[in-house]
């Protein structure tokens, strides 16, 4: 897989994660002890930002290539 494509298909599951988060906040936060779901909506609209962000970088030819590091990076952790 190239570059571009990891980058794309990492930029959709994590716009998946984000709308699942911030779709069904009001019923994950009990279940992570939480007392609002303030804190899964900030973290669904950061993923969101993020996942932008990765799109905007397959539109570099070639993608940068510590951008696709940090990215993965950034999953492993």
């Amino acid at each position: 897989m190239n570059a571009r494509r990891a980058l794309l298909a990492n930029a959709s599951f994590t716009t998946a994660s984000a709308i699942v988060l911030i779709a069904l906040r009001d019923v994950l936060y009990p279940l992570f002890a939480l007392r609002s779901s303030t804190v899964l909506t900030v973290i669904g609209v950061v993923l969101l930002l993020y996942a932008g962000a990765l799109v905007i970088e397959t539109r570099r030819d070639p993608p940068n290539r510590q951008a696709v590091l940090t990215a993965a990076l950034l999953d492993a952790g």
